[in-house]
């Protein structure tokens, strides 16, 4: 059995508490479970990099699912979230959705209020509590807005005035709190009897920074949060908080979509109620010593081992300027980091991303929505339980390259984008990786490898547009043949290499005849076309190593490695001779051993005085 699920920001503990309910359910079916996901929440204010993100809501191809379940609210973006709906209700699949109504979907409620309301009326009513300062989340945040209704309704039934200058809105994570208490002690105000924040992560940043302050909690000052995340019990004091039963809602929710999947169940709607978790950062809790002493967020991610080769990876991705150099170290990387599974898959083949670069070296836009997946994707990097393997194009709705070795069942996926601001490069997918459930390593390293290909991009681009440049400065327009400069820079080339193999070098020299009477009796068009003629037979007549040039309007020159004046000759005859089969040339010849240009410069001098004389000849026989 396979199920997508769509969520927002899955760092945030009470998104991750939730896919952890459904897949400790998944788990007894051996279903697999896929997550979408994207962090363009965290990057509000930078528009190009949100459409990047939010792209991933277009990938899955719902009719390879059996179910879906989504949570629209964490999406946080109308835009994305309107599409979502849309394409979740034209696919007909079952589905439950958190909080927000579908089409036909069943529908899982957070009752945000109960168990917070018990926890305000706890400080209240037990604590005496009447000057509090509010932390709330997000202002266009439901969650937020939900909490903070209840903690002014509470307070007002309880005749407790909350000015202006007691309300302040964070992005529900560490620094929100630290930042709350540093404008607080800098405003010289009195402690409030009480900080209450809209989430454990705000609540814990409250109190490392009041700790820094001296200021002892809850002896001086009470805090409380949200969610009951795993760091609630963890930090000193352990922290008052409110459990939501998002664990509970998301077993609830699978088992509502197996129900749908199966045919038993009709569409239902139920909510799941919190519950306050009283503990010591209120004077309250069992009075039992916490095991860690003074254990703070950071230090807690950073146990994960994975962060520690993440910032080796950053440092690496710092020199990687290929798709070869990327390849090799993120397989060098990957293997160390625990997980199962890896792809990297790339809108449209390895061919297509560098006819592109053309386009895009020439400052134009390529003939493609390039905010959007494309039809096709390749996998350049696939690690699979140990083995690492590369796949060629596929079709985008499989999502999988076909033949992969990727597991099809009790596996847990989560597909990221991969972008550079707006534009769409492809996807991850990270599987069975056991050690990062809140995936805020698999963010780290997604947002790692965004940069790195886009700088990989920009780079392409830029040498595209260089090669672009040095073709327009050495190559003729006309014929494509090399001009006097580019004559000059290859030259060096092959003068160097003759000399190593101990061979001299063929100036042949060649003149076109009647140039200027077909100009004068059938236009230049038809010049052009004799010269371009002439330049066609000396590539044909030329060998891999030689050098071909229009050296003027109706002179060519081509240039060879010999390895004596009788090949030299040899050569120069037949060339010759398939060049007079259909156009009028004089030409000369001169062979010899040299080492630089300078001398190169004189064999012109010397083959064109052959040329002339050849011309003179011809003439006289005519």
């Amino acid at each position: 059995m396979n199920l997508a699920v769509l969520f927002g920001e899955i760092g945030f503990i009470s998104r991750y508490k939730i896919i952890e309910g459904i897949r400790a359910h998944a788990a007894q079916d051996r279903a697999n479970v896929v997550l979408y996901t994207s962090e363009g929440f965290l990057y509000e204010e930078l528009e190009d990099y949100i459409k990047g993100e939010y792209a991933i809501y277009s990938l899955p191809a719902l009719d390879q699912y059996d179910g879906v379940i989504v949570d629209l609210d964490s999406i946080q973006n109308q835009e994305a979230t309107d599409s979502v709906r849309e394409k979740i209700e034209k696919a007909n699949i079952p589905c439950v959705s958190f909080n927000q109504v579908i089409t036909n979907a069943d529908v899982v409620y957070f009752d945000n209020c109960a168990g917070f309301r018990k926890l305000l009326e706890h400080l209240v009513q037990e604590h005496g509590i009447r000057d509090v300062v509010y932390l709330s989340g997000p202002k266009d945040n439901r969650d937020a807005r939900e909490r903070k209704d209840v903690f002014l309704n509470v307070m007002r039934e309880h005749d407790i005035e909350i000015r202006k200058n007691q309300m302040y809105y964070g992005n529900f994570d560490f620094e929100s709190g630290r930042q709350l208490v540093r404008d607080f002690m800098s405003a010289g105000r009195k402690l409030p009897q009480a900080f209450v924040a809209a989430n454990d992560f705000m609540a814990i940043g409250i109190m490392g920074e009041l700790k820094k302050q001296g200021i002892q909690i809850p002896d001086q000052v009470i805090v409380t949060g949200y969610d009951y995340c795993d760091l609630a019990d963890l930090v000193v004091p352990s922290l008052s908080s409110v459990d939501r039963g998002e664990f509970r809602a998301g077993e609830l929710a699978y088992d509502k979509l197996i129900e749908r999947i199966r045919g038993t169940g009709t569409q239902s709607f139920c909510s799941v109620e919190g519950r306050p978790v009283i503990a010591h950062s209120c004077g309250c809790g069992d009075g039992k010593p916490v095991p860690n002493s003074d254990i703070c967020a950071d230090i807690q991610i950073n146990r994960d081992g994975s962060f520690d080769l993440l910032k080796g990876l950053s440092i690496e991705f710092s020199n990687v300027d290929t798709l070869t150099d990327f390849e090799r170290t993120m397989e060098k990387y990957i293997s160390r980091m625990g997980m199962e599974f890896f792809y990297f898959c790339q809108c449209g083949s390895r061919e297509s991303y560098y006819s592109e670069l053309d386009i895009w070296a020439e400052g134009k836009a390529v003939d493609r929505d390039v905010t959007q997946f494309q039809s096709t994707v390749w996998c350049p990097i696939a690690y699979e339980n140990g083995e690492w393997n590369s796949y060629t194009s596929f079709d985008i709705n499989l999502l999988f390259p076909p033949n992969s070795l990727y597991k099809k069942e009790d596996s847990y996926y989560i597909v990221m984008p991969v972008h550079q601001g707006k534009v769409c490069i492809g996807y991850s997918i990270i599987g069975n990786f056991r050690t990062d459930l809140s995936g805020r390593v698999i963010q780290h390293l997604v947002l790692n490898i965004d940069q790195v290909l886009g700088n990989i991009r920009k780079q392409d681009i830029m040498k595209t547009m260089l090669a672009k440049i040095n073709k327009k400065w050495q190559y003729d327009e006309l014929t494509g043949l090399y001009n006097r400069s580019g004559m000059n820079v290859q030259s060096e080339i092959l003068i160097e290499e003759a000399c190593k193999q101990h061979k001299g070098i063929a100036l042949m020299f060649f003149d076109l005849d009647g140039l200027k009477r077909i100009n004068d009796t059938q236009g230049h068009e038809a010049g052009d076309q004799y010269i371009k003629r002439m330049a066609e037979l000396l590539l044909t007549g030329k060998e891999e190593d030689d050098l071909a040039i229009r050296y003027g309007g109706d002179e060519y020159i081509l240039i060879s490695k010999q390895g004596s004046n009788e090949e030299s000759k040899e050569k120069f005859e037949a060339l010759k001779g398939l060049i007079q089969a259909e156009v009028s040339v004089s030409a000369g010849c001169v062979f010899r051993r040299i080492q630089s240009i300078e001398e190169l410069k004189l064999l012109v001098e010397e083959a064109d005085e052959r040329m002339y004389q050849n011309k003179r000849d011809r003439k006289k026989v005519g």
